[in-house]
């Protein structure tokens, strides 16, 4: 059986991995559209200019492999506190981005 912290550096992965090709999808209809997937307009849900947006994502997805590793290596310290603050905000993010589709 896999440790704990086996288990959550493969579900950060994971998870990173399904930002990334989220990232690339959209990229991709940007510059070279593919019919396998949404429309570009579909991926865009904010008014930021296309360069700002992809620029944010890029630095999420540094920070999240550097994160990643960090947990897969056992050099971030678990701490209650910052989980709590992070699980709340994920519970607002959540909340705030189905009212959006609502």
């Amino acid at each position: 059986m896999l440790n704990k912290r086996a288990t959550y550096a493969a579900l950060l992965w994971l998870l990173t991995m399904a930002f990334a090709m989220r990232v690339l999808g959209q990229a991709l209809q940007r510059w070279a559209q593919q019919p396998f997937l949404p429309p570009f307009d579909a991926f865009q849900g904010s008014n930021l200019p296309y360069w700002l947006l992809l620029s944010v994502q890029l630095v999420i997805l540094v920070v999240m492999t550097v994160v990643c590793r960090r947990v897969q290596t056992g050099s971030l310290a678990p701490s209650a506190r910052a989980g709590t603050v992070l699980m709340w905000a994920g519970w607002i993010y959540v909340t705030v981005s189905f009212a959006r589709i609502v």
